[in-house]
């Protein structure tokens, strides 16, 4: 019961968080769009694209977390990034938590198969202040998120409900068929 609620559950939280990291990129700035107008060259939709008066527009791909891609997608992304440069533009990609100094799988494919990737990478509070236009907004974001999980959780943490669900789960479980023993062999 709790292997099956806990791979349910983390399944949800990372689809769940995955729109929501996309959402509040798009809501950090009226300058930020949804990455579905592209050069005719542009192979791949990006996330999100920036269109600042007076600036380069920016495309940007944003993965959830530093360990997030491997060779074959930092490759591609490279190319992608090129073919943007190209026209004129300006490409990312976009790490949504971390720091440049960390020893992490994406930062050591960036440096070798990312060709300038210093220049091509926005990690951790860089993404979020580069898209909103506002060098705070990191923190803005983190006071907000935290207030909200304090107001929904009633102060417990995440893992606590879900313990607590998995106990309400295996009393419905056991007054339904007893024990596993019981339940299988109604299946048979």
């Amino acid at each position: 019961m709790k292997f099956n609620v806990y791979a349910f559950a983390q399944r949800s939280i990372v689809t769940s968080m995955g729109t929501l990291v996309e959402d509040l990129l798009l809501c950090s700035s009226p300058d930020v769009s949804k990455g579905y107008v592209y050069p005719a060259n542009m192979k791949e939709r990006w996330d999100i694209v920036v269109s600042r008066l007076g600036a380069v527009k920016s495309y940007i791909e944003v993965k959830s977390g530093p360990n997030d891609l491997d060779k074959t997608q930092v490759e591609s992304y490279a190319r992608q990034i090129d073919a943007v440069e190209d026209l004129g533009e300006r490409a990312y990609i976009g790490i949504t938590y971390g720091r440049r100094d960390s020893n992490t799988i994406s930062l050591s494919l960036f440096n070798q198969y990312l060709t300038d990737w210093e220049r091509r990478t926005l990690i951790g509070t860089e993404l979020w202040d580069y898209v909103s236009g506002n060098e705070s907004f990191h923190e803005q974001l983190m006071n907000a998120i935290k207030y909200t999980a304090n107001t929904i959780l009633h102060e417990q943490s995440i893992i606590q409900r879900i313990e607590n669900k998995i106990s309400s789960l295996v009393s419905e479980f056991e007054s339904t068929y007893g024990s596993v023993e019981d339940y299988l062999r109604q299946l048979w």
